[in-house]
């Protein structure tokens, strides 16, 4: 069975997805640890696009700005 070309980039995708759910989860549990209400429960802020390109598709991951990545966009 020969593997499709996607499966590295899908594969890419549900890493991240997983990486986004844990953070958001940790972060509501640590709000929670504050004192924080537990339906205060927000969404992940993230963005992750599959887009056409010249070379082909590209897979691109933006996470915002926060203290938790440097203060930094992370493309």
């Amino acid at each position: 069975m020969h593997a499709s070309p996607l499966t590295g980039l899908l594969d890419a995708v549900i890493e991240w997805e997983i990486e986004s759910a844990v953070s958001a989860l940790t972060t509501w549990l640590d709000a929670i640890d504050r004192g924080a209400l537990p339906s205060a429960r927000g969404h992940p802020q993230h963005s992750i696009c599959l887009c056409e390109t010249e070379d082909g598709l590209s897979l691109v991951r933006w996470l915002p700005l926060s203290p938790a990545n440097g203060g930094r966009s992370v493309p």
